[in-house]
């Protein structure tokens, strides 16, 4: 699904049957080079993310085995009374572009899928 945000840019959702199963947002984020990933990645934590409704922490992990490196990010939240799980790759492709591939979706069916998504993840490569 292509649209255009808030500031006029165009996004693009990849949505498994409906947004309530599963749904992948991917963005390009540029850092200042003395920001760390960790220190990116916490900061989206602090000002976005731990004001979900039911928010819950799982944990970050180191990810690799694809093209790019970098970290998964893991937690749970309410949406609309529904139980989510939330799985954020943050993968680098120099010291100030971070590419975050957001997935969502339905816990019962999204959680179980941890291999779909991290295969999906080690596959993301830049047209150059």
């Amino acid at each position: 699904v292509s649209y255009q945000d808030g500031s006029g840019n165009t996004r693009v959702d990849i949505i498994y049957r409906d947004r309530a199963f599963g749904l992948l947002k991917i963005n390009q984020e540029s850092v200042s080079a003395n920001t760390s990933m960790e220190t990116h990645i916490q900061s989206e934590i602090d000002q976005n993310l731990r004001f979900r409704p039911g928010y819950v922490y799982n944990n970050i992990e180191p990810f690799s085995g694809g093209n790019l490196r970098g970290k998964l990010f893991e937690f749970d939240f309410t949406a609309a009374g529904q139980p989510k799980k939330g799985r954020n790759y943050y993968l680098t492709t120099s010291n100030q572009t971070l590419w975050v591939l957001r997935f969502t979706g339905n816990r019962k069916i999204f959680a179980p899928l941890r291999h779909e998504s991290d295969a999906i993840a080690r596959s993301f490569k830049l047209n150059q």
